[in-house]
């Protein structure tokens, strides 16, 4: 193991690592008190060695990191590795390409939804791993022995999970359909989200334009606010003062402190002298939101049941997670629709879900039993 401070000997160890095809890395973050996360270690391992890197340290850039993971001739193999991307990418502006998610292989294989990493290394390698160090507080150094084996165990037995996993995806053929997922991964949207996606995340109950302008207006002012203040967006102004005050359009301080929610935790008063300053709500695409869904038929409730049983029995022939073939909102569209979504009318997924859920919706297939289990079967 080398833990490393200084910036020419993280460019030392990126050249050794450069030597091999694959690096695990995993990263140790606090976000708690901060609307951008602060990154407080990073990990990379090959085969016979590791490395613990000080983003913390004074004599420590990270722009040789940054280029590495730029480098295509390497796969970065992660476990679960939305926030290590999202904090790349907000760090570093980065990307890594290629990479190799251990969760998503996971899925691929037939492990249990959102496998976490160390039960997913102690079912492929009989490990199990310490949880000393799991709740902790990364920023303090220096790090003590049981902080320094946890983050090593994070990437020293990822190498092997992927190499292993890697094996049992060529022999079942499965390695395009991992790689479809992680360019899903790939798209900066995922970091960079919309005022409309942080809004809707709030789950509104009213669904007109004009409500969900106000919502939308005073959502990305908290986000200027958070990123202005690098503070949890929470602590600016809570999701259920913003709903409240979206519904209330209060005129005054004294107006927003006498809300429920501002009562129960008050907003910051940067934030509500900003708010109520705004001469005018912003305007939102909210088309989608507006189309009201109609209640499903009696028919397509029924439609719906069997394509959920489809998807289960489908996913079980192939050994894999049913989360990997679609949503149970892709499901619900299809049945309304009668038709498939972009990510099932080709590929993998077609062969193995699109066309066979279509064929049950138009009655050339059915649920069945046949050689003593439940199939689907084609109506002759």
């Amino acid at each position: 193991m080398t833990f490393i401070t200084q910036t020419s000997d993280l460019k030392k160890a990126i050249i050794e690592i450069e030597q091999a095809s694959a690096v695990a890395i995993d990263t140790e973050f606090h976000r708690e008190t901060t609307y951008w996360p602060e990154l407080c270690l990073v990990q990379l391992a090959i085969k016979d060695h590791y490395w613990l890197v000080d983003p913390l340290s004074p004599n420590l850039s990270l722009e040789p990191l940054w280029d590495f993971l730029r480098n295509p001739r390497i796969v970065k193999v992660f476990h679960a590795a939305r926030q290590d991307l999202e904090i790349f990418y907000a760090k570093g502006a980065v990307l890594p390409m290629p990479f190799f998610d251990t969760q998503v292989g996971a899925l691929a294989l037939g492990y249990q939804d959102s496998v976490g990493y160390q039960p997913l290394v102690q079912q492929m390698l009989g490990v199990r791993l310490s949880k000393h160090a799991q709740i902790t507080d990364w920023r303090k150094r220096p790090l003590s022995s049981d902080q320094q084996a946890y983050a090593a165990d994070d990437v020293t037995y990822l190498i092997q999970v992927y190499e292993k996993m890697l094996q049992e995806l060529e022999h079942q053929g499965r390695t395009t359909w991992v790689e479809e997922e992680m360019r899903s991964l790939l798209n900066p949207e995922l970091y960079n989200p919309s005022t409309e996606f942080l809004t809707l995340r709030l789950k509104p109950k009213v669904r007109s334009k004009s409500y969900l302008d106000k919502l939308g207006t005073l959502v990305a002012l908290r986000e200027n606010v958070a990123q202005a203040q690098d503070a949890p967006r929470k602590s600016i102004c809570s999701d259920e003062a913003l709903l409240e005050w979206a519904a209330a359009s209060p005129q005054s301080t004294k107006q927003v402190m006498g809300m429920r929610a501002a009562r129960r935790r008050p907003p910051i008063k940067s934030f509500v002298e900003k708010a109520l300053k705004l001469e005018k709500d912003q305007s939102f695409e909210w088309e989608d939101v507006l189309q009201e869904k109609k209640p499903l038929t009696r028919l397509q409730a029924s439609q719906l049941e069997l394509l959920k049983l489809a998807q289960k029995l489908l996913a079980q022939d192939q050994g894999i997670s049913p989360m990997l073939l679609c949503s149970a909102s892709v499901l619900e569209d299809i049945v309304r629709n009668h038709a498939l979504p972009n990510q099932l009318q080709e590929g993998w997924r077609f062969e193995v879900f699109g066309q066979k859920a279509l064929a049950l919706l138009e009655g050339n297939m059915a649920v069945g039993v046949e050689k003593n289990r439940i199939a689907l079967i084609p109506v002759k």
